[in-house]
């Protein structure tokens, strides 16, 4: 699982949700980066949210092995209504009540004109359901953002959503779990190394 490349609302520590932001210069260079780093793997299949700063990245990642991207609306990050284009702060005074949902105390109450994380777990667990007929030794990478990435691993792993938040995830991250018919292995969270590596 990926988490996109940076934007220009990531630098300014703005909430995207369903807003379209592409990706700025960097984010564009970190899609290199990682694609380098999982030319490495022998991907059987590449999603990604139906968002373009996912699809771009999902794109650069998918050139090196020849696929096609799968771009999928259930993997768009939570819809945060009329908080888009705030920062946290502008947020926390403008919608007080938003707080509980970011901490996990609240997955069934929605942002203001927007979604709740059950309502997130629930689009996000039709994609996995969708996927799961994949082979079983089928290599998928899933471009998403941070909101849905967290959502999956809790699915996965059969943790409580409520958890969604503990799990952090960084811009052009990698997070690997291994799925088995009796359960799953977060085998690696929040990996960005990659980004450090000389092009």
């Amino acid at each position: 699982m990926v988490r996109h490349g940076n934007t220009v609302w990531n630098g300014t520590g703005r909430y995207q949700g369903f807003s379209d932001v592409p990706l700025n210069e960097e984010g564009r260079r970190q899609a290199g980066k990682l694609a380098l780093r999982l030319a490495r793997e022998e991907i059987t299949a590449v999603f990604s949210s139906d968002l373009q700063r996912a699809c771009h990245t999902a794109e650069t990642i998918a050139a090196a092995p020849g696929l096609g991207v799968a771009a999928r609306p259930q993997l768009r990050e939570l819809n945060f209504g009329h908080c888009e284009g705030l920062t946290f702060d502008q947020i926390s005074e403008r919608f007080p009540g938003s707080i509980s949902i970011w901490r996990g105390v609240d997955c069934a109450n929605p942002f203001s004109g927007g979604e709740s994380i059950r309502q997130l777990a629930d689009r996000v667990g039709i994609f996995l359901n969708e996927i799961s007929a994949q082979a079983s030794d089928a290599k998928v990478t899933v471009v998403a953002h941070s909101g849905p990435v967290a959502v999956m691993i809790c699915l996965l792993l059969g943790v409580g959503i409520d958890h969604w938040w503990q799990f952090r995830t960084a811009n052009a991250s990698l997070s690997i779990v291994d799925t088995f018919e009796t359960g799953a292995v977060l085998s690696l969270l929040n990996d960005a190394h990659h980004l450090e590596e000389k092009a």
